[in-house]
This record gives C-alpha cells, sequence and structure tokens, in this order.
C-alpha cells in the first residue's frame, strides 16, 4: 500500500517527514535554476528576479507552514538550491558565498522564507483573524506593559518533548513571535504594513 499521498498539492508521507515533498519541491527548485542559468545572459537583473519569483518562491513558500518544520538534511537541500539560484543570478562561482546577493536582490534565504510564513501566521492570529478552531489552540497568553499606551502581548510557549513537536507551527512560530519579532513590527496596524517591516527585519538578520 502507498505511503504517500497528496493533498492540497503537498505531499504527505506516513512518518510525516516532508521528505517526498520536499524532493518534489527541490526538482522544481532544479528546474527554476536551469531557466535562470539560460537566460542569464539575455535578461536584466529585474526580469531575473521576476523569473525567481514565478519559478522557485512559488515552490519554496507554498505549505511551508507545515513542512517548514522538516529535519534540517531535508531543509538543507533546498537552502542549496536556493543559493545555486543566487549565485546564478549573480553570475557567482561554485565556491562563492550567496549570501551578500541574497540582500541585493531582496530575496529571502530559505530559512527566513519560512520565518516570514511563520511572523504572518502569528500577526494574524493576534488580530483573531485566524478561524475558530485554530485561535482556540493559542488562547492562552500573557500581556507585558510596553508603555502607558499599549501592551504586548506574549503566547505561552507549549510544552514537546519531540523534535517534532518543537519543530512544529504551534512550537516555532510562538518562539519567533515572543523571542525574535521586534514589537514595533508586531503592533502593525494592516497585514501589508507588517509584512514588509517583518521582510525587512528578517533581510537585517
Amino acid at each position: 500500500h502507498s505511503t504517500e499521498a497528496k493533498y492540497l498539492g503537498v505531499i504527505l508521507d506516513n512518518k510525516l517527514s516532508w521528505k517526498p515533498h520536499i524532493d518534489y519541491v527541490n526538482s522544481k527548485l532544479n528546474l527554476g535554476n536551469g531557466i535562470l542559468k539560460k537566460i542569464r545572459h539575455y535578461v536584466q537583473e529585474g526580469t531575473m528576479v521576476k523569473i525567481f519569483n514565478a519559478f522557485i518562491k512559488p515552490y519554496t513558500d507554498y505549505g511551508n507552514l507545515a513542512w517548514g518544520g522538516a529535519a534540517e538534511t531535508h531543509l538543507t537541500r533546498l537552502k542549496r538550491s536556493m543559493n545555486k539560484a543566487i549565485k546564478a543570478m549573480a553570475f557567482k562561482g561554485k565556491y562563492d558565498s550567496p549570501e551578500p546577493y541574497y540582500e541585493y536582490f531582496k530575496i529571502l534565504t530559505m530559512k527566513n522564507s519560512i520565518r516570514m510564513k511563520q511572523g504572518k501566521f502569528m500577526w494574524n492570529l493576534s488580530k483573531n483573524k485566524l478561524p475558530d478552531c485554530i485561535q482556540s489552540t493559542y488562547n492562552a497568553k500573557q500581556s507585558t506593559a510596553i508603555n502607558n499606551t499599549s501592551t504586548e502581548s506574549k503566547y505561552i510557549l507549549p510544552y514537546f518533548r519531540t523534535k517534532i513537536g518543537q519543530s512544529s507551527l504551534a512550537y516555532q512560530g510562538i518562539q519567533l513571535w515572543n523571542n525574535t519579532v521586534p514589537v514595533d513590527i508586531k503592533s502593525s496596524s494592516t497585514y501589508k504594513q507588517f509584512s514588509k517591516k517583518l521582510k525587512d527585519f528578517l533581510m537585517s538578520i
């Protein structure tokens, strides 16, 4: 019998390792890299970024709230493929560092792409914009006074003994919200404003 099933474009396996889905995403990234390498000599930088956003970013973004908690050994493969894309866009070689060019092209790393989605989820949670069945699982939170006019809400971190639990959105999202995202970003009044501020912040760390 099959040990995998595809649901809403995400491949689930019976161990929830996310390896089959990451294999699929990585194959799409390799195709995107091939396109970038072939076309980079004939287009401007802005066009290359658009190609990246069309052929690579959708696959690294879609569903990563779930599969972003996969083992580091699996995620490292995607990181390497993204690094190849960035270096291809920058006309850099195998042994050059891609790090400066993520910032140059204003593209988030694999890790920060996952953080971006987690941050957006937590902002929606803090604004009570998620379905009740999700809101109710995060209903315990602590408020700390920041100044005379505002407070900062911190969600209580659930206890998980296993690495799978500690890599879940329920754990990683709260860790990010409580300990990483600055208060002035969390207090953004609109989703668009929050998203822009969070991306700028993630680009800087």
